[in-house]
């Protein structure tokens, strides 16, 4: 006969069971790209965790949403839940949740705060974490955030170093972090590299960049990525651009921009808009370059605080100048000039007050907004 300690010890595990089902399945949907699904879903498994009283699954489920935010471009969003995340596990004397959230928490830091060392000495200790605990999964996420953390950096061959071990250990994870996502970071650190070469080295650059573009481009078609192939277009553009092919350009931005369409992926299509804006102003073709601009201001509104509000701004400013529309032009340098303060006063808000929250949960900290 069983007691009711017994019966509540099993509705708790499968409360767990189910919320950690559904946490997998929020993960591996937002880096597919329907980043509005995966998020919903974290969510709704968080409500889930709380109505149950589940301290497990409420912990889980704030990495998941960390992880499904910064996936969204919510980086501020996403520290706070991990920050979440991280208390929690030191509550629960949890140390793998707990080296989970710091990883969340340093790959989100990485783009809000001017932290790259400190990023870096976080994840240091999450590879140590993954090494005593022998956590394939926390290894390549740790990787995949250093692979991002040294890109920011300028250190080229480091990044490359990094996402290169990740990708060599991807077999032995949960699957959520998906290859093709990992290839995609691969193609984009040669795309990047090669910008920033000069010579006769430049040439060669760009062409170990075609080779992993391709790579990219060919792994997210065998896989069905419609996120990687997405990213793998859109580094495929940048190259064209750098190579002064604007037409190519064109190209190749308009599969990524079906691609982020399909997925309702807010954050890329405002990229990826505001960049063909940039190609169409190159090539005189100013209508289509307003109405490419105009749909990346649309499609970044929906995020704020955002600092590409205030760029698209500008360029639109620019190109109604060219089009002889002064009023229009001073009308979206003016909102440009608001975004970009807005921008500053409420990142520098809540990056203090989610500076002070790290710091108590974590040393040294000292950490300021970028």
């Amino acid at each position: 006969m069983s007691v009711p300690g017994d019966c509540t010890l099993s509705i708790d595990m499968l409360t767990r069971v189910s919320i950690a089902s559904e946490l997998h399945q929020a993960i591996m949907t937002a880096r597919a790209g329907e980043v509005r699904l995966g998020l919903s879903i974290a969510q709704r498994a968080w409500r889930e965790a709380v109505a149950t009283e589940s301290l497990h699954g409420r912990m889980h489920a704030l990495n998941a949403v960390s992880i499904c935010q910064a996936t969204s471009g919510n980086y501020i969003e996403s520290l706070a839940a991990g920050i979440d995340a991280w208390r929690l596990a030191d509550d629960l004397h949890d140390p793998h949740a707990r080296a989970r959230a710091q990883c969340a928490v340093a790959g989100a830091s990485v783009f809000i705060f001017d932290t790259s060392d400190q990023a870096m000495a976080l994840l240091d200790e999450c590879l140590q974490a993954a090494r005593l605990l022998n956590d394939a999964t926390l290894d390549v996420l740790t990787r995949n955030a250093r692979g991002v953390a040294r890109l920011k950096q300028l250190q080229y061959d480091d990044s490359l170093e990094e996402y290169e071990i990740a990708l060599a250990r991807v077999a032995e994870t949960d699957g959520t972090l998906p290859r093709p996502l990992i290839v995609c970071n691969i193609a984009a650190v040669h795309m990047r590299r090669a910008a920033t070469a000069t010579g006769e080295t430049r040439a060669q650059m760009q062409q170990l960049a075609q080779i992993a573009i391709d790579r990219a481009i060919a792994l997210a078609s065998v896989e069905k990525n419609r996120e990687a192939a997405s990213r793998g277009y859109y580094s495929q553009a940048a190259l064209c651009v750098q190579r002064e092919d604007l037409v190519g350009a064109l190209v190749a931005y308009r599969h990524s921009l079906q691609l982020a369409q399909e997925l309702r992926h807010p954050y890329r299509i405002a990229n990826v808009q505001m960049e063909m804006g940039d190609v169409y102003a190159q090539l005189d073709q100013l209508d289509c370059a307003q109405t490419s601009l105009e749909a990346a201001l649309q499609a970044s509104a929906s995020r704020r605080p955002n600092a590409e509000l205030a760029t698209i701004g500008e360029k639109l400013a620019a190109v109604y100048e060219r089009q002889g529309d002064s009023h229009a032009a001073a009308h979206h340098r003016a909102q440009a000039i608001h975004e970009r303060e807005a921008y500053r006063r409420e990142c520098e808000s809540a990056t203090r007050q989610l500076a002070t929250q790290l710091a108590g949960i974590w040393q040294p900290c000292s950490l300021t907004a970028a």
